[in-house]
C-alpha cells in the first residue's frame, strides 16, 4: 500500500476507515438535537438579547452617600448663661415646649447678690441720715424764722410810726409855710420843722431797708435748709438708682430666659455646675413650619451634588427594609467645606460633629422632603405609606443622592478599551 491510501492510514484508525468504506453504515439515520436543547438554546439567546438591550437602553445610577440630621426650618439654638455663678435649677425637661421669654434656669450669683445687699444697706443709711438732718433742719428753720418774725414785727411797728411821723411833719411844714408868709412865725421855726421831716424820712427809709434785708435773711435761711434737703434727696435718688440697676442686672443674669420658642432637645447643664458667661445649658429646636434634612457628604463627592437632584433618606428610627426611604430633593449645596465651628452652631453636639467629619471637612447638603398628605408622617416614602411615626428634628439619618445615570454599555466600552489597549 502506497500513495494516498498510506497517508489516510497514517491519519485515521483502521476501524474508522472500515466504517467509512462499509456500505451498511450508509443507511443509518442522522441524530438531531432534542427539543429541550432547543429550548435551552433559545433561552440563552433571549437572555443574551435582553442583556444587550439593557446595556443600550438601561440605566445604572451613580450615588453619593452621606450622613446628617433632621432639623426644623427654624433651626437649633443654644440657650446660654450671661453671668458667673452656679446653676440652682434647670426648669424644663427634654421634649418640653417653651415660649420665648420663659425662665428656663436660675443661677446663683454670690458676688452680685452681695453687691445688691451692700447697695440696699447704703440706701438705708442715707435715708436715715437725711431723716435726722431733715428733722434738725426743720427745727432750726422754725427757730430762726421765729426770731426773724420778732424782728419783723418790731421793724414793722417802727416803720408805721415813722410813716405817721413823716405824714405829720409834712403837714406841719405846709402849715408853717403859710404862717411864715403871713409873718406869724420866723424862718427858724420853719427850718427846724423841715429838718425834723428829713430826719423822719431817713428813719422811715432805714426801717424799710431793714425789713427788706430781713426778708433776704429769711429767704437765705429757707434756701439753706431746703438746699440741704435737696442734696439729701439727690443722694437718696442716686442710691435708689444704684439698687435698681444692680437688681435688674441680678434678674438678668440669674434668670436664664430663652430667646426662642420651641422644643427642648438637649440639656447640657446640671444643678450645682459652675458656669461662666456664654456657657450653654440647653438646646432648643426653634419652631418651624416644616422638617428638612441637612446631609454631610465627603468633600470629594460633595461637588457632584447639584440643587434639584433626587435624594433618598433613611431616618435612624425607621427600618428601611420594612418601610423604605423618604423621598426628597436637593435645595442647596454649601460652596465651601463646613468648619467644626459652623457645624457646632447647627448640631450643638460635638460627637455628631466628629461623626459627620470622619472623612474630612464635609460639604453640607440641604434637602426638602416631598409632602404626602396621605401618609401618617406627612411625607412621601418609596414604599407604601411609610411608618406610623411622627418625624422630628434632631433625628440622625443616612442618605443617598443620585448624581448621575449611565447606560451600562457606556461603562463597559471604556473598560474594554482599556483592557485591550484600544484608543
Amino acid at each position: 500500500m502506497s500513495g494516498p491510501q498510506a497517508k489516510l492510514k497514517s491519519l485515521f484508525s483502521e476501524e474508522s476507515l472500515q466504517k467509512l468504506s462499509s456500505p451498511e453504515q450508509l443507511d443509518q439515520a442522522m441524530k438531531v438535537t432534542k427539543p429541550t436543547g432547543w429550548l435551552a438554546l433559545a433561552g440563552a439567546g433571549i437572555a443574551l438579547l435582553a442583556v444587550i438591550v439593557w446595556g443600550i437602553v438601561g440605566a445604572v445610577p451613580s450615588k453619593v452617600n452621606g450622613k446628617g440630621i433632621f432639623v426644623k426650618s427654624g433651626g437649633i439654638y443654644r440657650v446660654v448663661t450671661v453671668g458667673d455663678g452656679q446653676i440652682r435649677r434647670i426648669i424644663p425637661k427634654v421634649g418640653d415646649q417653651v415660649e420665648q421669654g420663659n425662665v428656663v434656669a436660675t443661677v446663683a450669683l454670690p458676688a452680685l447678690e452681695q453687691q445688691v445687699a451692700s447697695a440696699k444697706q447704703r440706701l438705708r443709711e442715707i435715708e436715715d441720715e437725711f431723716e435726722a438732718v431733715s428733722g434738725f433742719s426743720s427745727k432750726d428753720l422754725a427757730l430762726q424764722l421765729n426770731l426773724l418774725q420778732g424782728r419783723r414785727d418790731t421793724l414793722t411797728s417802727q416803720r408805721t410810726a415813722s410813716e405817721q411821723k413823716v405824714d405829720f411833719l409834712r403837714k406841719r411844714v405846709e402849715s408853717l409855710g403859710s404862717l411864715l408868709q403871713r409873718g406869724l412865725i420866723t424862718k427858724q421855726q420853719l427850718f427846724e420843722t423841715e429838718q425834723a421831716l428829713v430826719s423822719a424820712q431817713d428813719e422811715l427809709k432805714q426801717n424799710t431797708d431793714a425789713l427788706n434785708q430781713l426778708q433776704v435773711e429769711e429767704n437765705s435761711v429757707r434756701n439753706r435748709v431746703e438746699g440741704g434737703d435737696l442734696q439729701g434727696q439727690l443722694k437718696i435718688e442716686e442710691a435708689r438708682r444704684e439698687v435698681a440697676q444692680l437688681e435688674s442686672e441680678l434678674r438678668l443674669k440669674s434668670d436664664v430666659r430663652t430667646p426662642y420658642s420651641g422644643r427642648v432637645v438637649e440639656i447640657t447643664g446640671e444643678s450645682g455646675n459652675l458656669v461662666s458667661p456664654g456657657d450653654a445649658i440647653l438646646a432648643i429646636e426653634a419652631r418651624g413650619k416644616k422638617l428638612e434634612a441637612v446631609v454631610y457628604v465627603s468633600p470629594t463627592d460633595g461637588k457632584k451634588v447639584r440643587p434639584g437632584m433626587p435624594i433618598h433618606i433613611a431616618p435612624s428610627t425607621v427600618k428601611k427594609e420594612q418601610f423604605g426611604l423618604l423621598v426628597g430633593k436637593i435645595r442647596g449645596v454649601s460652596e465651601y467645606p463646613s468648619t467644626p465651628k459652623g457645624m457646632m452652631s447647627l448640631l450643638e453636639n460635638e460627637q455628631l460633629v466628629n461623626l459627620f467629619s470622619e472623612e474630612g471637612p464635609p460639604i453640607a447638603v440641604y434637602a426638602d422632603l416631598e409632602i404626602d398628605n396621605y401618609t401618617d408622617s406627612g411625607y412621601r416614602w418609596t414604599s407604601g405609606n411609610g411608618p406610623s411615626v411622627s418625624l422630628s428634628g434632631g433625628t440622625v439619618l443616612t442618605a443617598e443622592v443620585t448624581v448621575q445615570s449611565q447606560r451600562p454599555i457606556e461603562l463597559v466600552i471604556p473598560f474594554l478599551k482599556s483592557r485591550f489597549g484600544l484608543s
